[in-house]
């Protein structure tokens, strides 16, 4: 039971990937708002970093302090996590996100998310 989803970040042949458990149906909407910032959009381990940022801001809106303590709610691997929704893959140095079928630019995402959005829910 959960909301699981996970969304990699690679950089070349490397790869890290974050995880939420109870937040999947929103892990594209925090991808965004972190693409949005329009920071550090070809360095793999900033933008992991600001990415799991927007990921626990949601997550802990009511409490941020509550994600120092928490076991659970929120990973990081090397390797896949359990998925319910299309993967979610940046490609820093390419500066492209796909979303399982769709793929487009960091640019292009940023300013017209909605046709990924609505791919990723299965709408």
């Amino acid at each position: 039971m959960g909301d699981r989803s996970t969304v990699e970040i690679k950089d070349g042949d490397n790869s890290v990937y974050l995880y939420t458990h109870w937040t999947g149906n929103k892990l594209l909407e925090n991808v965004h708002s972190a693409l949005k910032r329009e920071q550090r959009w070809t360095d793999d381990s900033y933008l992991s970093r600001i990415v799991f940022c927007e990921m626990l801001r949601y997550g802990y809106r009511n409490d941020l302090t509550k994600a120092f303590d928490d076991e659970c709610s929120f990973g990081i691997s090397s390797t896949p996590c359990e998925n319910e929704y299309k993967d979610i893959v940046l490609d820093c140095e390419k500066e492209e996100i796909t979303v399982g079928a769709l793929k487009c630019s960091f640019k292009e995402f940023v300013s017209a998310p909605e046709k990924m959005m609505k791919h990723y829910k299965g709408e």
